[in-house]
C-alpha cells in the first residue's frame, strides 16, 4: 500500500511541477501507474486526451532517457520545444543534421544530460544509433501515432515494424504505444507487433459529449461557412484538400473582412510557425489548411472545424474534427458536401493505388534515366527532377507520383515529399499595366489566358507548359518571372523542381518487383474499406456520433441528441420533446423484452403519444426495433 501511495504522490507532484495542473485528465492516471508498473501499455485516447503527459510523466518518474518515437518532425520539434519551456532537457534526431550534431546528441543522451530523446522510426535503422543505443540509459520507449505501426491502419509506415528489433536492444525497458484512432483489430495488431508481453489496452471511449457532427449536402459550401463563424465566433480550422486551396479561401475569408491564414506543407519553415503561433494566440480567427495542420498542438479553445472535403477515413475525419472544443465546451465538427465529392473520393483513393504494370514502368523508366545497372545503386543519391520524369513517363505526375510512393513503401527509393510541389504567382498589378509591347507583357497576358485567381492569391503555375506555349526556353521564362518579381509586377515563387532521389536497395528487374514488401494488394483493400466506411458516415441516414462510434469498436443504442440527424428528427416532435432522450428511453424500457404498443405508451406518459408513436416509427424504419406481431415490439440486435 505504502508503495503505490508513494508512486501516486510522485507522479501528481510531477504533474503539478512541470505542468501546474493538480489533478490528471480521464484515464491518465491509470495509463502513467500501468507504465511505471513495468506493463506493456497501449493508451487509446481521443484527439485532446493528453497523450504526451502520459509518456513524459512516467518518463520523468523513471529517470534516465525516455526514447520517443514519432513520425512527424514539426510533432516532435514542437514537443521537444514544450519539454524545454518546461525545464527538461529533450531532442531531437531529424535529417538533414550532421554526424557531428547527432554524436553530440546521443553523447548527451549516454552521459544522462538529456531526458527525452525524440527520433523519427527511419533513424532506428541507423548505424550510428544502433551502436550507441546499448549505452544510453533508457528507461522508456514510448511510441507516438502507434496505428503508424499496422498495415491495418489508415497510415501504415514500413519503418514502424523497424521497432521491434529496437526492443531486442531494450530487453527489460517498458513500451508505451499511443495513439488516438484504432480500430479493435488495429490495437490488437499494434500489440502484436510491439511484441507485448501480453495484451494489454486502456482506452478511454471515443464519445465527445460537447462536440456536435454536422454533416450536410451543401451546393455554396463558403456560404454556410460564412454563416457558421457569424453565429458561432471563436477560432476555427477549415481544412481543404490541396494547397492552393488553403491560400484561396485564406484569401477569401480575408475579403470578407474575417482574419485568417493559410497553412501547408509548401509554405517556408517560419511562414507555417508564424502562422500557427496566430492562430494558437487568437491573433487569427480561421486557419485554412490541409491535414498535415494540427497534429500535436495545445489549443483548447477551437469553436469549430469545418471540413470542405470528405477525408478518406473515419480515422482521419475523427482526428480532425477531434481538434474542436478540447476545453469540454460546445463546439461542431462540420462536413460540406456534394455528390461530386462523393464519387471523387473513391477515384481519389484508388490513384494512390496504380497498375503494378505501371509501377514496374516507372521503376524501368526510372532506372534507365539515371543509368544504375542491375545489383547497383544502393544508398546513392542522384539528381532527380519531378516535372522531366513525368514528361519522359509520358504520365500525369499523379500517376507517377502515386506509383514512387508505392516504391518508396517497397524500400527502393527514397524522394522527398517537395518534389511534388509546384512554383506560384500572384499579379501585383492591374490589367491595364503594361503600354507597350515586350516580353514581360507577353507573359503577363499568356499568365491570364492559363490561370484563374491570379489577382485573389498565389496560384500554381507550370513554367514548361508556358514556356512551350510562348515557344521559349524554360531559363526565359524563369528570369522574365523573375524579373517581373522584383518589379513588384508579380509575386513568383520559384520552387525547386531538382531534388535527391536516394536508392534504398541495389537496381533489381522491374519484373522482380513482387510488392510482397509493401502488401501492396492489401493495403489496397484496405484503403477502399476505410474509404467505404466514410462514405457510409457521409451518405446513410444515422445518428453521426453512433456510426463514428460502431466504426470504432463502440456498439451503443443510445442517440447524441446534437448532429444534424438527431437535430433533423427533433424537429419534427412535440414542443419541448428532446429526440435523443425520447429514443434511447423507448429502447431502455424495451430492453430485451417484448412488449405491447399500449404498454409501451403508458410507461412513457411523461411523452405525448404521438412524439412516441413518431420516434417508434423512425426506429422501426432504421430497423432499430421491429414489430412481431399485434403490435408486440421488441430490440433489433
Amino acid at each position: 500500500m505504502g508503495y503505490f501511495w508513494l508512486v501516486a504522490k510522485t507522479i501528481h507532484d510531477i504533474l503539478i511541477s512541470y505542468w501546474g495542473y493538480s489533478s490528471f485528465r480521464s484515464l491518465q492516471e491509470e495509463i502513467i501507474t500501468s507504465v511505471i508498473e513495468g506493463k506493456d501499455t497501449l493508451a487509446l485516447l481521443p484527439t485532446g486526451g493528453g497523450k504526451s503527459v502520459c509518456f513524459q510523466v512516467p518518463g520523468l518518474f523513471f529517470g534516465g532517457c525516455t526514447i520517443v518515437v514519432s513520425p512527424l518532425i514539426a510533432l516532435m520539434k514542437d514537443q521537444v520545444y514544450q519539454l524545454k519551456k518546461r525545464g527538461i532537457n529533450a531532442e531531437c534526431l531529424v535529417s538533414g543534421m550532421s554526424k557531428t550534431a547527432i554524436d553530440q546528441a546521443l553523447d548527451n543522451c549516454i552521459y544522462g544530460k538529456t531526458q527525452f530523446l525524440y527520433v523519427s522510426p527511419e533513424r532506428l535503422s541507423n548505424e550510428l544509433f544502433l551502436a550507441r543505443l546499448p549505452s544510453i540509459k533508457c528507461n522508456l520507449l514510448a511510441i507516438d501515432e502507434a496505428h503508424c505501426i499496422s498495415q491495418w491502419g489508415y497510415d501504415f509506415r514500413p519503418d514502424y515494424l523497424k521497432i521491434a528489433e529496437v526492443r531486442e536492444f531494450l530487453p527489460n525497458v517498458p513500451v508505451i504505444a499511443l495513439t488516438a484512432t484504432a480500430t479493435p483489430q488495429v490495437a490488437k495488431d499494434i500489440q502484436d507487433k510491439l511484441m507485448f508481453k501480453e495484451d494489454h489496452l486502456l482506452q478511454k471511449s471515443f464519445e465527445r459529449d460537447n462536440l456536435s457532427y454536422i454533416i450536410k449536402n451543401e451546393h455554396d459550401k463558403f456560404h454556410r461557412l460564412e454563416l457558421l463563424i457569424e453565429k458561432t465566433g471563436g477560432s476555427g480550422i477549415l481544412y481543404v484538400q490541396n494547397r492552393r486551396r488553403t491560400e484561396e479561401y485564406a484569401q477569401l475569408l480575408i475579403n470578407r473582412g474575417i482574419n485568417a491564414l493559410a497553412y501547408h506543407a509548401g509554405l517556408p519553415t517560419h511562414e507555417r510557425s508564424e502562422a500557427q503561433d496566430k492562430w494558437i494566440r487568437n491573433e487569427v480567427q480561421v486557419i485554412v489548411a490541409t491535414n498535415a495542420f494540427g497534429m500535436g498542438i495545445d489549443k483548447a479553445d477551437v469553436r469549430w472545424v469545418v471540413h470542405f472535403d470528405i477525408p478518406e477515413t473515419p480515422e482521419a475525419y475523427f482526428q480532425e474534427a477531434g481538434r474542436a472544443g478540447r476545453d469540454e465546451k460546445k463546439a461542431y465538427a462540420v462536413l460540406l458536401y456534394n455528390e461530386n465529392d462523393v464519387l471523387s473520393l473513391e477515384a481519389s483513393v484508388r490513384r494512390r493505388f496504380p497498375e503494378k504494370e505501371l509501377i514496374r514502368e516507372v521503376y524501368q523508366t526510372l532506372m534507365n534515366q539515371l543509368k544504375i545497372a542491375v545489383e547497383s545503386g544502393e544508398n546513392e543519391s542522384y539528381p532527380f527532377d519531378m516535372k522531366q520524369f513525368s514528361k519522359r513517363c509520358n504520365l500525369p505526375s499523379s500517376k507517377v507520383k502515386s506509383a514512387m510512393k508505392v516504391l518508396a513503401l517497397e524500400g527502393l527509393v527514397y524522394l522527398p515529399e517537395e518534389s511534388f510541389a509546384k512554383s506560384t504567382v500572384k499579379i501585383l498589378v492591374g490589367r491595364k499595366y503594361f503600354e507597350t509591347e515586350n516580353k514581360e507583357k507577353a507573359v503577363f497576358v499568356m499568365l491570364l489566358r492559363s490561370y484563374s485567381g491570379l489577382f485573389d492569391f498565389p496560384t500554381q503555375i507550370d513554367e514548361t507548359e508556358l514556356a512551350e506555349r510562348l515557344e521559349w526556353t524554360l531559363s526565359e521564362i524563369k528570369s522574365t518571372l523573375t524579373n517581373m518579381h522584383k518589379k513588384s509586377i508579380v509575386q513568383y515563387k520559384e520552387l525547386r523542381s531538382n531534388y535527391e532521389l536516394t536508392m534504398l536497395k541495389n537496381r533489381i528487374k522491374s519484373e522482380s518487383i513482387n510488392f510482397h514488401v509493401s502488401s501492396y494488394d492489401m493495403l489496397k483493400e484496405r484503403a477502399l474499406k476505410r474509404m467505404y466506411g466514410m462514405q457510409s458516415i457521409v451518405t446513410q441516414e444515422d445518428c453521426r456520433s453512433k456510426m463514428l462510434l460502431s466504426y470504432f469498436g463502440e456498439n451503443r443504442k443510445a442517440y447524441c441528441g446534437k448532429c444534424d440527424y438527431c437535430l433533423t428528427i427533433k424537429s419534427s416532435l412535440g414542443k419541448g420533446i428532446n429526440f435523443a432522450d425520447l429514443a434511447n428511453t423507448i429502447l431502455e424500457a424495451i430492453g430485451n423484452q417484448q412488449i405491447v404498443l399500449q404498454s409501451l405508451i403508458d410507461s412513457l406518459s411523461k411523452f405525448d403519444d404521438a412524439s412516441v408513436v413518431r420516434v417508434m416509427e423512425w426506429l422501426e424504419e432504421q430497423k432499430k426495433i421491429e414489430i412481431e406481431s399485434d403490435m408486440v415490439f421488441r430490440y433489433r440486435k
